[in-house]
């Protein structure tokens, strides 16, 4: 049986159609895209061939990349090494020197954190090491 002739999809001759991507993240700060950035302030970062077919996903903090580290972005979308900071959890924290603390009330918080320590909720101070 034929196909009718008005069925028929239009093709395109000697090439392919384009294919759309919707893959994108606005953010007060710019937007971001597989093929770039583009920020608030007008600087535009374009991605290379390869680093555009690496990412396997994106957001406001940073890209990951399919064949190695993530990359960290700023609060003006732009590549930065990792930022030391600490992790806190409901049950402890790690410095961002790495030292692990145990808290001793669960959902202790950080009341301060100066350039000699930290003071938390639960009355424990962390000393930070010399510099």
């Amino acid at each position: 049986m034929k196909a009718d002739p008005v069925d028929r999809q239009p093709k395109s001759v000697g090439r392919e159609q384009a294919k759309r991507s919707t893959d994108g993240l606005v953010n007060n700060a710019g937007n971001i895209g597989r093929s770039g950035i583009v920020r608030k302030d007008g600087t535009i970062e374009l991605f290379g061939h390869d680093m555009a077919h690496e990412i396997l996903s994106f957001g406001p903090s940073g890209i990951i990349l399919k064949n190695g580290p993530p990359i960290h972005l700023d609060e003006n979308l732009k590549m930065t090494g990792r930022s030391k900071r600490h992790i806190v959890g409901p049950t402890g924290m790690i410095t961002s020197w790495g030292q692990i603390v145990q808290f001793r009330e669960p959902f202790t918080t950080v009341v301060s954190d100066g350039p000699s320590g930290i003071v938390l909720s639960d009355g424990q101070n962390i000393q930070k090491p010399a510099v």
